[in-house]
């Protein structure tokens, strides 16, 4: 048995370390999606040196809809369909929102929601390549510990990012739904679709990377005016209620993050003693005015600026900007 991506496959062949003459079974799981990714030659190389007359070919798919079809009818001789039917399209153990926004607030929307989850860990959602790397940028310079996913990226540098972010060396992974099928990571918390997909049946695909044997996992949606209407469409796909989020302010976030920053004070406590050795007699005479409770909040101040700082100036260019 041999398992590979197209490009794997015709490595090993070209290399002489893979022949196809004795196959008797080639499975295309998510044919269509590799199709749409760019591998329609690689794929067709494989495909011509598999012996068709004397071997089976299976392709399976989330979805049977006219991109599948026609996959089917291009690659499989005479095929036979078997359709498995779910009645639950998605975990019930998964929370669905959806925040109404306009498309140039969504980065600071998205910042916000990022903030104030309680330990964030998971896929943010694009519909282009070329905002997955805007948005990418974006949050990197916010501080974030953020990497992308998409078809561009070659396999070294794919393998790269998916061992930072199983590692949790990476905390957020922007991608397009080159992502949605065969992720198989463990303990995703959340999945924000930035941009709703074109074809509802890949919101199934992006959500259930969350909620996995039987943990929780929370869905979060930024749906402008234009994309309202998708809401009840998605609702009547999964079968499932999808609730209006209310998007955080600074202050509710500030009292999370000076919440969560207790413990970490807590157990510097033994440490301390070390800084008091190096402070100067310029810093006890400012601190000698001072209540221990506006001592802590200027350290709080200065190591959470963006949320107890000033407000940064209007951006005059977004990262979705050029996409609608």
């Amino acid at each position: 048995m041999v398992v590979g991506t197209p490009g794997r496959v015709i490595d090993h062949l070209e290399r002489g370390y893979l022949r196809l003459k004795n196959l008797t079974t080639l499975i295309l799981d998510e044919a269509d999606e590799m199709i749409s990714m760019g591998f329609k030659d690689e794929l067709e190389k494989v495909m011509a040196q598999v012996p068709r007359e004397s071997s089976n070919i299976w392709l399976f798919s989330a979805t049977m809809n006219k991109q599948v079809s026609r996959v089917a009818d291009t690659y499989l001789r005479t095929p036979r369909q078997v359709r498995v039917n779910r009645k639950e399209m998605l975990s019930s153990t998964v929370e669905q929102f959806y925040y109404p926004t306009k498309e140039g607030n969504k980065p600071e929307v998205l910042c916000k929601l990022i903030e104030a989850a309680d330990d964030f860990y998971g896929l943010i959602f694009c519909q282009t390549k070329s905002l997955v790397n805007d948005l990418t940028g974006y949050l990197i310079e916010k501080g974030y510990q953020v990497d992308c996913l998409h078809g561009d990226k070659e396999q070294a540098a794919r393998e790269r990012t998916m061992q930072s972010f199983r590692e949790r060396r990476v905390r957020i992974l922007v991608c397009t739904d080159v992502a949605s099928r065969g992720l198989d990571v463990k303990d995703i918390t959340h999945v924000i679709n930035y941009s709703l997909p074109r074809e509802l049946d890949n919101y199934v695909h992006r959500i259930g990377r969350t909620a996995r044997s039987g943990k929780t996992g929370i869905a979060m949606n930024l749906v402008t005016n234009s994309h309202r209407r998708l809401i009840s469409r998605i609702e009547q796909l999964t079968k499932s209620r999808m609730l209006e989020g209310k998007i955080p302010g600074r202050r509710e976030i500030g009292i999370k993050k000076v919440a969560q920053l207790l413990p970490k004070f807590q157990a510097a406590h033994p440490r301390h003693g070390r800084a008091l050795e190096v402070m100067s007699e310029a810093w006890k005479k400012e601190l000698a005015g001072l209540s221990p409770e506006e001592v802590a909040a200027r350290f709080i101040t200065l190591v959470m600026p963006e949320i107890f700082g000033e407000r940064p100036p209007p951006r005059t260019e977004r990262p979705d900007s050029r996409h609608s």
